[in-house]
């Protein structure tokens, strides 16, 4: 088989833009100040979360962040003095503006490795009503990161899937309504995409059925093959040889 000099360099590019991708590690936006996010300093409105003794962490099923330090304990949160402190501080991602905020942070006695921030959204045209921030989630690369909320349950593996740097968007009654972009220093920050469906890389059991969307690199595989065998050329076929007069 010959092959022309346009299609083996489409397919050598093709091949560069499929290449798996490492999975983007999620870094603490809230400041990680032990043991909820404080800012510090001595004036109370400066810290933006402190300790709510009132409110104990749900289960581990409901929250599951990945790998995370031996040790690690959790801390329940709550806005400091006012949500509007907070706010001024560490506001959501969304944009939406919110009317109440929680938080749960993973320590050791001496670092922070995870959060999830729960804001109760206000009014919005996405019809979102809650809003889960994970920070620092999948840190480590490796291992499963879960969440169960509206009676589902959505799961990654920490290994291949980035897609834990965007918020989760849910309706009052717990669906999945969207997503709201939390890349850091990416210029599409805070940017919300309205979607019934889960992000690439979750899988979704319980809540109706179980969902699993692809990630990017097995759409962009599939169509790398059908566009290389769309460029390969074969050599026409010769002509079959006359016969030898007798």
């Amino acid at each position: 088989m010959k092959f022309g000099i346009l299609p083996i360099c489409a397919c050598a590019v093709i091949g560069a833009l499929i290449a798996p991708h490492a999975a983007e590690a999620r870094v603490l936006r809230i400041d990680s100040t032990l043991p909820c996010g404080n800012n510090g300093g001595s004036d109370p409105s400066g810290n933006s979360w402190t300790v709510d003794p009132s409110n104990p962490f749900p289960t581990v099923a409901t929250f599951n962040p990945g790998p995370l330090t031996a040790g690690d304990t959790v801390t329940a949160c709550k806005p400091n003095t006012t949500l509007a402190n907070t706010l001024a501080i560490e506001a959501n991602v969304s944009g939406i503006a919110p009317t109440a905020g929680s938080l749960y942070s993973w320590n050791t006695a001496t670092s922070m490795d995870a959060q999830v921030a729960i804001w109760t959204l206000g009014a919005n045209a996405f019809g979102a009503a809650t809003e889960l921030e994970l920070n620092g989630w999948c840190n480590g690369g490796s291992g499963t990161a879960s969440l169960t909320w509206g009676g589902a349950t959505y799961t990654t593996s920490c290994a291949t899937n980035s897609a834990v740097s965007n918020d989760f968007l849910f309706s009052s009654a717990g669906g999945f309504v969207g997503f709201a972009d939390d890349t850091v220093n990416s210029s599409t920050f805070g940017t919300v995409t309205a979607s019934g469906a889960p992000q690439a890389g979750w899988t979704v059991t319980g809540g109706g059925g179980t969902v699993s969307v692809p990630e990017p690199d097995s759409l962009f595989m599939l169509l790398g093959a059908i566009a290389a065998l769309l460029l390969v050329r074969r050599r026409p076929r010769a002509p079959a040889c006359a016969s030898r007069a007798a």
